[in-house]
C-alpha cells in the first residue's frame, strides 16, 4: 500500500466517514460535495475543452483533448450515491482517460434524487445513450462506464439497451458499483464494517432512506439478479476493505455464469472509488482500465 493511499484512507476514515454516516440530509450531501469539488482540480481539465448540451431532463459535459479525439466515446456516468456530483474530480479521470484512448468523454449530467426520484436517473442515462445512437455514433465505439452509483447506472442502462433492442456498446467500466444486492447477500457490509475507510454498513441504510423510493424492485434496483446473457465485456475495479465489495463479487460471479467477459480486480486496501484519487494504486488502476477500453474497442 503506497504512502498516498495510507493517508487518503486515515483522511476518509477520521473526517468524510463519521460525516457520511449522521448526515441524513441530502441537501447538505449535495451542497458540501459541491463545494469541495471546487477546490479539486481544474475545470476544463488540463489539456481539453469543455462543451455543455443541455437535453431538458438532463445535460451533458463533452470532454474532449485539445489534441482533437476520434470517433471513440466514452458515456460516462458519474457516482454519488445519486444525491450528490462531483464533476471536477470525475472530469479529470475521464480527460486522462480520453486523452490515453482518443476518446470523446460525453459525462452525463442526470437527475439526481429525491427529487424527482429514482428511476428518473436511469431514464436519463438511456436517453443519454439514445442521444449517441441518434447522433449517428457508431455503439462498437461507446463504452459505458461509472462509479459507485453511477456504476449501477452502468448495469441498468446495460440491461435497458438489452430490453430495448438497441445495439450493444463495446463494453463497459464498473467502479466500486452498486449493483444491487439485497442487504442479506451482502456479507460484506457485515465482515468489512469498520475496514472500509469510506463508509458503515449503517450508511448505506442511510442513503437508502434518503433517496425516498418506495418501491424499489425490478432491475432498475435489483439488477444483479437480472438475466445478464448478452452483455458486453465488463471491466471491474473495487478495494478489498469495501461494504460493497459483494456487489462486485456476486456480480461478476453472475455475469461470467451467464457467458459474459469480466474482468474484476480487487485492489488490497483500496477506498470506494480509487481511481478517480490521486495515488499510484490509481495510476494502476487507469492503466488497466485504458488497456481494457483498447482491447474492446478493437473488437
Amino acid at each position: 500500500m503506497s504512502f498516498r493511499m495510507r493517508m487518503q484512507n486515515l483522511m476518509l476514515k477520521t473526517v468524510v466517514r463519521p460525516w457520511l454516516a449522521r448526515e441524513s440530509d441530502p441537501q447538505k450531501i449535495y451542497d458540501y460535495s459541491l463545494k469541495f469539488d471546487k477546490k479539486q482540480d481544474a475545470w476544463p481539465p488540463k489539456g481539453c475543452t469543455v462543451d455543455k448540451i443541455d437535453q431538458g431532463n438532463w445535460s451533458a459535459d463533452w470532454v474532449v483533448s485539445k489534441d482533437d479525439a476520434g470517433d471513440r466515446v466514452i458515456l460516462y456516468l458519474h457516482g454519488g450515491a445519486f444525491i450528490a456530483k462531483t464533476p471536477r474530480i470525475h472530469g479529470a479521470m475521464l480527460a486522462r482517460w480520453c486523452r490515453k484512448t482518443n476518446a470523446r468523454g460525453f459525462m452525463v449530467d442526470y437527475r439526481l434524487a429525491p427529487t424527482p426520484p429514482l428511476p428518473a436517473a436511469m431514464e436519463d442515462c438511456e436517453e443519454a445513450y439514445r442521444y449517441l445512437l441518434d447522433a449517428g455514433h457508431d455503439p462498437a465505439k461507446i463504452l459505458i462506464a461509472g462509479d459507485s452509483a453511477g456504476g449501477a447506472l452502468t448495469l441498468t442502462t446495460l440491461l435497458r439497451i438489452k430490453k430495448a433492442g438497441l445495439p450493444m456498446p463495446a463494453g463497459a467500466v464498473m467502479m466500486s458499483p452498486v449493483t444491487g444486492l439485497r442487504e442479506e447477500d451482502r456479507h460484506s457490509a457485515i465482515s468489512n464494517d469498520g475496514k472500509d475507510p469510506m463508509f458503515r454498513a449503517a450508511t448505506l441504510q442511510n442513503f437508502e432512506n434518503m433517496l425516498g423510493v418506495e418501491d424499489t424492485e425490478g432491475d432498475d434496483f435489483h439488477g444483479v439478479y437480472a438475466d445478464l446473457s448478452g452483455l458486453p465485456p465488463i471491466h471491474i475495479e473495487v478495494g478489498s476493505t469495501e461494504v460493497l465489495l459483494d456487489d462486485s463479487r456476486i456480480f461478476a460471479s453472475k455475469a461470467k455464469a451467464a457467458g459474459v467477459d469480466v474482468t474484476k480486480i480487487i485492489t488490497p486496501g483500496a477506498p470506494h472509488v480509487f481511481p478517480v484519487m490521486k495515488m499510484p494504486e490509481a495510476n494502476a488502476a487507469l492503466t488497466r482500465i485504458i488497456a481494457f477500453t483498447e482491447r474492446v474497442m478493437a473488437q
